[in-house]
């Protein structure tokens, strides 16, 4: 799902002139990405492409910058390339060279290979390898992970939604999808869920998968008298307004030390701000009356049961979050360093803890197969006249003074070999024949380094403030990330 790029690009590029110098594969003019018929989207390798807004839709890929329980253009940065046309039928436009590029140009992923993108399996069973425009979109947005906010997006306007994202589709013609959206976000919704779903780890982070979905209980908006689903709509309405927050006490969320946790949690129950508004009760107590509940005084003495359990419930989360938080950073005897690592290692993403081995090896695809011996990997600079391609290797043992070597037609291909060497990874490899590969190779691999270096960094400091202690954990992690846990 590419970035939109388009009003970055027409900041950064204010002139006809200046536009000239932009990064842009194929270019185009600049009047016609500011007067809207051509977007420029980023790709996965971070190449920016133009391409016709027609064949473009907008894309919904986390509810993390959704704030209301409806999708806004501005909130929406994804798009999804829609062409159902054949590639002949294309030529002489922006998309056809789009598409020719991902035909000759190999991208890496998390389960195979890289090869070309048609090769892909999922894209090689298709008819045309690039058509989506099967793809359909449901009448309302169910998130799959879930935290503190209970949203349930209506989806209206059709916009396509990434995996994480569950479309939820109304087939029965009697039920009215505006008023399933507005029951969905109901107190007693985001309450029930969690006696369907589960939470993952200990930091209140609540899994719905498909199946818990199906099972989940819900009022029947279909049976909704004609006052109730009035009153329905309006909450939902004034709901849509304004952003969603937390279920859980103010106090408890700017709170990070279980001492005053404890102290807060010997209080009373006071309703975080999300269960006091006006908009919430509305649409709660129309809830109440859809299963029956006639009498008024019962609607909202039930209602404010709902409240107070809810707000419990979160407390209690809340409280085991600030707990454990504490327990990562505070260094102390009841967790040594190999425990934070392992804690911090299932923390990982499967793609995060793929061993640096196996993860060059998917990037390479075919090529040159060398082997890469032991000893101190040394590199000639590049303007070397006669090593600048060859890599050579200092054994602590050398063999009647024999230095071993590796010499490569490019330079780009010593580079990716010397920095292999440099972190440890030894024996048959796998080096692209082509200089321009294996340059766009070293890129991705010296952005792969970075970004463990960096996240190992990230994650230690989450867990402990002693500066030796950090040093320690990530450096473990980092070995665990580059040569994989035993």
């Amino acid at each position: 799902m590419p970035r939109d790029v388009t009003a970055k690009f027409l900041a950064k590029y204010p002139t006809p002139r200046e536009w000239n110098d932009a990064p842009i594969m194929a270019p185009c003019k600049r009047s016609e990405a500011e007067s809207g018929a051509v977007k420029l989207v980023e790709a996965g390798d971070g190449t920016v492409h133009a391409i016709e807004s027609e064949y473009l839709a907008p894309e919904v890929h986390s509810l993390m910058k959704v704030q209301r329980p409806i999708i806004t253009p501005e909130e929406l940065d994804r798009l999804i390339l829609l062409v159902a046309a054949p590639l002949a039928e294309l030529k002489g436009t922006y998309v056809h060279r789009y598409l020719r590029y991902g035909e000759r140009n190999t991208f890496a992923s998390k389960k195979s290979k890289a090869v070309p993108v048609p090769q892909r399996s999922t894209c090689a069973s298709r008819e045309r390898w690039y058509d989506l425009t099967y793809t359909t979109a449901g009448h309302i947005v169910w998130p799959k992970s879930q935290q503190y906010r209970h949203v349930v997006v209506d989806n209206s306007r059709g916009v396509i939604v990434n995996c994480n994202l569950y479309d939820v589709t109304v087939s029965d013609k009697d039920c009215n999808s505006s008023l399933l959206v507005a029951v969905l976000n109901s107190t007693l919704v985001a309450l029930t869920k969690i006696y369907f779903g589960r939470y993952a780890g200990t930091e209140g982070n609540l899994k719905t998968e498909v199946v818990d979905v199906n099972l989940l209980e819900v009022p029947d908006p279909r049976h909704a008298p004609r006052d109730v689903a009035a009153k329905l709509r309006e909450a939902f309405d004034r709901l849509c307004q304004r952003d969603t927050r937390p279920m859980v006490e103010e106090a408890f969320m700017e709170c990070h030390s279980p001492e005053i946790a404890k102290k807060l949690s010997d209080q009373p129950i006071t309703l975080p701000s999300e269960l006091t508004m006006p908009d919430r009760r509305d649409l709660d107590l129309a809830v109440f009356e859809l299963l029956g509940v006639s009498d008024a005084a019962e609607r909202n003495r039930l209602c404010d049961q709902l409240y107070y359990e809810t707000a419990l419930h979160f407390r209690s989360i809340r409280l085991v979050e600030i707990q454990k938080q504490e327990q990562r950073t505070s260094g102390g005897r009841a967790f040594g360093i190999q425990e934070l690592a392992f804690d911090l290692w299932h923390a990982l993403t499967d793609n995060e803890r793929q061993p640096l081995a196996q993860w060059y090896e998917a990037c390479a695809g075919s090529g040159t197969t060398v082997k890469i011996p032991e000893g101190e990997a040394m590199l000639p600079p590049p303007d070397d006249m006669l090593d600048a391609n060859t890599v050579f290797f200092r054994a602590k043992k050398s063999v009647r003074g024999v230095t071993p070597s590796l010499q490569f037609p490019s330079r780009p291909q010593a580079e990716l070999t010397y920095l292999l060497a440099c972190h440890e990874i030894r024996g048959t490899v796998t080096v692209p024949s082509e200089p321009n590969q294996s340059e766009s190779i070293l890129s991705e691999l010296r952005a792969r380094l970075t970004f463990i270096d960096h996240r190992c960094e990230q994650l230690a400091r989450s867990r402990t403030n002693d500066a030796a202690k950090v040093s320690e954990l990530t450096n473990l992690l980092r070995h665990w990330m580059l040569h994989g846990k035993a």
